[in-house]
């Protein structure tokens, strides 16, 4: 008889038999409140399945954990102390919508995972962030739309498990979100995968920052990779930040919107290439639109920079030409080129002066320069491809050396 109760004991510790859990606590509840479960004598835990059939905000506390979560309905997981607790589980699955508000949601599957639930995510009245973890040594999809004005950071552990051949993958468009995504690179992160071309909504802000090769990928062969906007800070300029799927010379990573919410921040490029599958910088192209200020810096996409809207800033000597090719090219579209003072350490506070001049090319609106109060000089007679004049903007001087040989009927404003 010991015998037995000790191999119950033993039993029931290690969750071999484990309870499934219904919801029955109507509208809101919090997890751990027995009395709003049926199917067992206390709430899900470890080894257990919990199941929602009808719409509800649950508030956790601490880490709760199951082995498994169905959900039928929109489920809202929060928290109701101001705090950011843990929900873990290995499957999910069910017809229903995953909502999250400054919560941490682990991922915990045993194989690669494909998660065709769409999730949504709340804006936190104290702008608590979520997080999605990637906690396994396995491929994570989501195929399912994001969608919500909240912030959620993608992180990846892999718990031990190898890095180089594993992925966080957005399959689908993403362009219903409007809150902000975070994405970390670097230790335990692999890459970051963007399968469809609009990355997120013109309202939405994308956030990376690491040291990781090839941090964001795409599987786009070709053609234009869309941001709202985005804001990185990159540790090291020989990085790749987006890598596209392609030896195409036609990739375009689009950057638009308005400004970022974080400040001074603004939308900034800070350092990284934006580069193909094999490495060459020279085939993607930056193509500016929509309203806002878009720092540029030490980014290195030599295929060239369309300014069809709202502002660049360039904010390293070298923004815009960096890793120069001979196909580098600055083409205005509407936009404007405003000169800067540098942002990075070994020559922070320094004014820009670069001479654009010679890259300078296909212009179909007016070459538009700010010199922010600063003396810009430039050396090389405007390409006649350029159609439209010159805008000057801002405090300064713009001192053209080939002024009479810009093109036939100068115009200058």
């Amino acid at each position: 008889m010991k015998k037995l109760m000790f191999a119950v004991a033993v039993a029931l510790a290690g969750g071999v038999w484990a309870t499934d859990y219904t919801w029955n606590g109507g509208a809101s509840g919090d997890w751990r409140d027995a009395t709003k479960w049926s199917g067992g004598s206390s709430y899900p835990q470890s080894g257990d399945t919990a199941t929602f059939n009808t719409a509800a905000t649950v508030n956790l506390a601490d880490v709760d954990e199951v082995d498994k979560l169905v959900l039928n309905a929109r489920v809202l997981f929060t928290t109701a102390d101001r705090k950011q607790h843990q929900l873990q589980t290995k499957t999910l699955s069910g017809t229903g919508k995953l909502a999250l508000c400054q919560t941490y949601f682990y991922f915990k599957p045993t194989e690669a995972t494909t998660v065709s639930m769409p999730m949504e995510f709340v804006k936190s009245e104290n702008n608590l962030e979520t997080r999605v973890l990637r906690y396994c040594a396995y491929d994570l999809t989501f195929t399912g739309a994001f969608t919500g004005d909240g912030t959620v950071r993608l992180l990846s552990d892999n718990g031990g498990g190898a890095t180089s051949a594993h992925a966080i993958h957005l399959a689908n468009d993403q362009s219903a979100f409007s809150g902000t995504l975070i994405y970390n690179s670097g230790v335990n992160i692999d890459r970051f995968m963007l399968d469809a071309a609009t990355a997120s909504s013109a309202q939405a802000r994308y956030e990376v920052a690491g040291t990781q090769a090839g941090n964001i990928q795409t599987k786009l062969a070709e053609g234009t990779l869309s941001f709202g906007s985005i804001y990185t800070v990159q540790a090291s300029s020989d990085k790749s930040f987006i890598r596209f799927n392609t030896a195409s010379s036609t990739a375009v990573m689009e950057i638009g919107a308005a400004n970022g919410e974080k400040g001074d921040d603004r939308l900034t490029l800070r350092m990284g290439n934006i580069d193909n599958l094999d490495g060459a910088c020279s085939y993607v192209k930056i193509r500016k639109v929509g309203t806002g200020n878009l720092d540029l810096g030490e980014t290195r996409h030599s295929k060239g920079t369309e300014i069809n809207d709202g502002t660049v800033t360039v904010v390293h000597p070298s923004a815009l030409l960096a890793n120069v090719k001979a196909n580098t090219e600055i083409s205005f579209g509407g936009g404007t080129l405003r000169y800067g003072a540098s942002v990075y350490a070994d020559t922070l506070g320094e004014d820009i002066t670069t001479d654009y001049s010679a890259y300078i090319k296909n212009s179909t609106a007016p070459v538009s320069i700010d010199t922010n109060g600063k003396d810009i000089t430039w050396k090389t007679a405007l390409s006649t491809s350029n159609t439209a004049g010159i805008t000057k903007k801002g405090e300064g001087v713009l001192k053209l050396d080939n002024s009479a040989k810009i093109y036939p009927a100068a115009r200058i404003k």
